[in-house]
């Protein structure tokens, strides 16, 4: 498999250097454990169903998840860009 090295916009970036600097960490340690917390509270089940490489099941853990019909706290539609959830709690902040 192709190695990718995702570009993180400048918003991002900003976003991420904060957090590791309050929890006095690399920025790469902080977006690893980002990645996990997520994973551990998305729906798993959706992130199965669309998954396009079923050879990495065993590193990836979510299928574990399915199997358990864990419920989801946070729904793909969250983490999709320009999700409607995110902009009505900017609204609602301003």
């Amino acid at each position: 498999m192709a190695v990718y090295t995702p570009r993180l916009s400048a918003v991002s970036l900003c976003r991420l250097r904060r957090p590791a600097w309050a929890v006095g960490s690399p920025m790469t340690k902080t977006l690893d454990r980002l990645i996990e917390l997520v994973c551990s509270r998305i729906n798993a089940q959706a992130v199965c169903n669309a998954c396009r490489d079923g050879s990495q099941c065993d590193i990836c853990g979510l299928t574990q998840r399915c199997k358990a019909a864990n419920s989801p706290s946070i729904l793909l539609s969250e983490l999709a860009v320009d999700a409607p959830a995110a902009k009505s709690s900017k609204a609602s902040r301003n």
